[in-house]
């Protein structure tokens, strides 16, 4: 044997590296178990069913990584012990006989007791979290933020909703009713003249306007929002009226629904939801209502506040704007009513007639050119 080799062997140092290695697995095991758990948690939270699946999945991938690493460091722990029976039997013998006792045996790495451990501890690791993974998964790429504070899904809403023992009815934005634009729009039109007909609604707040689609003949009516308070709120409103078996209230963020996964819907109907987000996403609005509708469906945008104003939530409207979204991605007016009667107009109940005059409402309905 070369020299060096000799001198390496008789050192100590095969054992110490193995020793070693075994600590780091062991350590890199425990750090990747303490982040599966932190996945877990994040998926409690997530703010729509598909991001808390893509969470758990990857907190189950984080799982099998981290049992399949412990099955190394108990590999290791084998190799470290058989290096040590070899370093106890040839550190003292001279370089010829050292020579003739690795000739003579198997490297410690590939002996019975080293590879049944793999085997085992590899097995023993499947069979608890369902397989084993040697290679760290890449962290999932979640389409809104858990991550969460892009422009149309801010935080902003949730403190609303949560200060002062959560959001009074009638105060803010919250009309404490049905919107008095959609009262007069579906006393003037049947909107679902046929069964099995579906509604969405964003940006819900208190499901008022969900309950009213509902009665009006909506056999399912999906009221969406992001703020979890709004949520509960929403349920605790229309908890026992007369409807509100047709009426889902989920907890998401209307720019990660998937038209695979959770359907297309007969009637989107925007109420000051487009106004509460910011000007950046406004195109992706627009596209995502698009991908949202059923063939042969419309799209009725409450367009407020129309007028001067600075900043926002909420944002000035007008129906240009609203134009300029729709009409290129496709879409057509197919009737606009901007010039409703004063008591039509969106306000709250404590309002004066005469505010509407500063921030006026239109009521536009929208369908697709190619499904006339």
């Amino acid at each position: 044997m070369d020299a060096a080799v000799t001198q390496l062997a008789r050192s100590g140092a095969i054992p110490f590296l193995c020793g070693s290695a075994a600590g780091c697995f062991a350590l890199y095991s425990a750090k990747v178990a303490a982040a599966a758990g932190q996945w877990r948690a994040v998926s409690v939270k997530a703010a729509t069913d598909m991001d808390s699946a893509l969470c758990t999945s990857h907190s189950v991938a984080l799982d099998q990584h981290a049992a399949s690493c412990c099955a190394l460091t108990v590999t290791s722990v084998a190799s470290t012990a058989e290096a040590i029976v070899d370093y106890r039997n040839y550190r003292h013998c001279s370089q010829e006989k050292l020579a003739t006792y690795f000739a003579t045996r198997r490297p410690f790495f590939a002996r019975r007791s080293v590879l049944g451990t793999a085997v085992v501890s590899l097995a023993l690791s499947a069979s608890l979290v369902g397989s084993f993974r040697l290679i760290a998964p890449q962290q999932p790429l979640l389409r809104h933020t858990l991550r969460s504070s892009h422009a149309g899904a801010s935080p902003h809403w949730e403190k609303l909703w949560g200060q002062d023992g959560g959001l009074p009815k009638g105060s803010r934005f919250d009309v404490a009713g049905e919107s008095l634009p959609l009262t007069a729009e579906l006393k003037r039109r049947n909107h679902a003249p046929s069964d099995g007909m579906t509604a969405l609604v964003p940006g819900c707040g208190r499901a008022y306007d969900a309950l009213a689609l509902a009665r009006h003949g909506f056999d399912k009516v999906v009221a969406v929002d992001l703020s979890p308070a709004a949520c509960e709120a929403a349920r605790e409103e229309i908890s026992g009226s007369s409807g509100s078996d047709c009426v889902q209230v989920r907890r998401g963020d209307f720019f990660a629904l998937d038209p695979a996964r959770d359907g297309t819907y007969d009637l989107i109907w925007d109420n000051t939801f487009l106004c509460a987000l910011e000007p950046e996403v406004r195109e992706r609005w627009a596209a995502q209502m698009k991908a949202l509708l059923a063939p042969g469906g419309e799209i009725i945008t409450c367009v407020f506040p129309i007028g001067e104003r600075e900043g926002g939530p909420p944002f000035a409207m007008s129906v240009p704007l609203v134009r300029a979204l729709l009409e290129p991605i496709g879409f057509e007016a197919t009737l606009v009513q901007d010039q409703l009667p004063l008591e039509e107009q969106h306000r709250r109940p404590g309002d004066k007639l005469e505010s509407v005059l500063t921030r006026g409402t239109a009521l536009v309905t929208w369908r697709l050119k190619s499904q006339d």
